[in-house]
């Protein structure tokens, strides 16, 4: 019975993250495309396959937000819902993982804003200095488009450093328990 328990605390929070991260992903994608709406059209759209379709721009950015980060969600819930996966009563998983999410969601949302400032005061502005980067020659707004960019990557970068953090942080506190016991 307490597998099962355990097992449901799992799943539970493996579904959270993803829904979690996939909105988190459609609302970014909302605030981006302000910012450079040629990042999506010049580029998100055809990636994601929807150049043709009858939707609307922003709702277009939701779907491709929310499809570009699920499954981080996955990486995410499956590093949370290990880190409590303890014979605890399943309250306690639960608060847990809820702390950890919030951890989480604030330090890929300030990595993320550094992005933001890296590319709006820091980085190049010249597609030139982004030799590997998908940069289309109709993009009109070179630094508006350059300045998302960098946003997704920090965003990306934010939500990985993150976890890890999130690992450690779980880890203490699971030692904590242990010596309590």
């Amino acid at each position: 019975m307490r597998l099962l328990r355990v097992l449901g605390a799992f799943s539970l929070i493996l579904a959270s993250a993803c829904l979690i991260s996939g909105v988190y992903g459609a609302l970014h994608d909302q605030i981006t495309y302000t910012i450079s709406p040629e990042y999506f059209t010049e580029f998100k759209f055809k990636q994601f396959g929807l150049v043709g379709s009858s939707l609307s721009n922003r709702l277009k950015c939701a779907v491709i937000g929310f499809l570009a980060s699920w499954w981080v969600g996955l990486l995410i819930g499956s590093a949370v819902g290990i880190g409590t996966w303890r014979w605890k009563p399943f309250r306690s998983q639960m608060r847990e993982a809820h702390l950890a999410f919030v951890l989480i969601f604030g330090i890929t949302l300030t990595i993320g804003f550094g992005g933001f400032i890296y590319g709006c005061f820091i980085a190049s502005h010249d597609r030139g200095a982004y030799p590997h980067w998908y940069f289309p020659e109709s993009v009109l707004d070179e630094k508006a488009y350059l300045i998302v960019g960098h946003i997704h990557n920090a965003a990306y970068l934010g939500g990985a450093l993150a976890t890890v953090l999130c690992c450690f942080w779980l880890w203490l506190r699971h030692r904590r328990w242990q010596r309590s016991r």
